[in-house]
Formats: structure tokens, C-alpha cells, sequence
């Protein structure tokens, strides 16, 4: 989180509770997708270490969301644009910790942003309009 941080206050969400003050986001669309999962099993900006072997160095992944529920893990990403460095990030995310990136979710804006995700990635991401339909067949699969 070290872009524009941007404060979700209820005023922008009428219908949600009250926010601690402590929760900050990047964006709208993270704090939207915030919005939009289920609070249970739920953690923010959750920090996954990524080494791809002995001699490599340790780079440092941290994931928007992570639900945690007994015998499952999804993470989530809100992306607007996939930079070169996510873009490493989610490919070492994969060849390192292939269980965690076979339920990575990717959440978007819109379809088109979706199309401008490279092919191996259009998979895995959803509109934010879609997410919590998307989120549920996850959590009964």
C-alpha cells in the first residue's frame, strides 16, 4: 500500500457499518472490493514469501485479501492495471505456491480490464459487479 491511500468512509457506503480508522486502501476499487466480501475468515493485505529456491532471494508478496476457511484459502487481488512487478509477483505466486495461485482471484473494474489481463490470468479474474456471486460458488466448491 504505498500509493494514494483512499479512506472508505461510511458516507460513500450508507448502508455499511462504520470502518475502523486503521483500514486504508490504494484504491477505490480495493476498498470496493472490501466492501463486497464476506467478513468471515477475511484478512487484509496478507504477506506471502516468495522464494523460488535455496540460493534465490526472498521477495516479499503481499495480497490485497485472503479468506481462510477450514480446507481452503482464497486470495484476492483488485488490479486496475497489472504492473510488471505484479505481474512477477503472481507468476513466482504460481510456480512457488501453485495451491494458493489455483484460488487467486483477480478483481476488476470491467470486462474490458479483464481482456487486458494477459491470457493466463483472464481466468482467474472477475468484475466487482460479479464478486460476490463468484465468491460463493468458491466457498461451496
Amino acid at each position: 500500500m504505498n500509493k494514494k491511500n483512499t479512506e472508505l468512509t461510511t458516507h460513500e457506503k450508507p448502508h455499511q457499518d462504520k470502518l475502523p480508522e486503521w483500514i486504508r486502501f490504494d484504491s477505490k476499487l480495493e476498498a470496493n472490493t472490501y466492501q463486497a466480501l464476506p467478513k468471515q475468515g477475511l484478512m487484509l493485505q496478507f504477506p506471502i514469501t516468495l522464494k523460488a529456491g535455496l540460493n534465490s532471494p526472498k521477495i516479499d508478496y503481499v495480497a490485497d485479501f485472503l479468506i481462510a476457511i477450514p480446507n481452503k484459502q482464497i486470495v484476492i487481488e483488485s488490479k486496475g492495471k497489472l504492473t510488471p512487478e505484479a505481474r512477477l509477483k503472481l507468476n513466482l505466486l504460481d510456480a512457488v505456491h501453485p495451491k494458493l495461485f489455483a484460488n487467486l482471484l483477480i478483481v476488476t473494474k470491467s470486462q474490458r480490464d479483464i481482456q487486458k489481463l494477459p491470457k493466463w490470468l483472464q481466468g482467474k479474474a472477475c468484475t466487482l459487479t460479479r464478486l460476490p456471486k463468484v465468491i460463493s460458488t468458491f466457498l461451496e466448491q
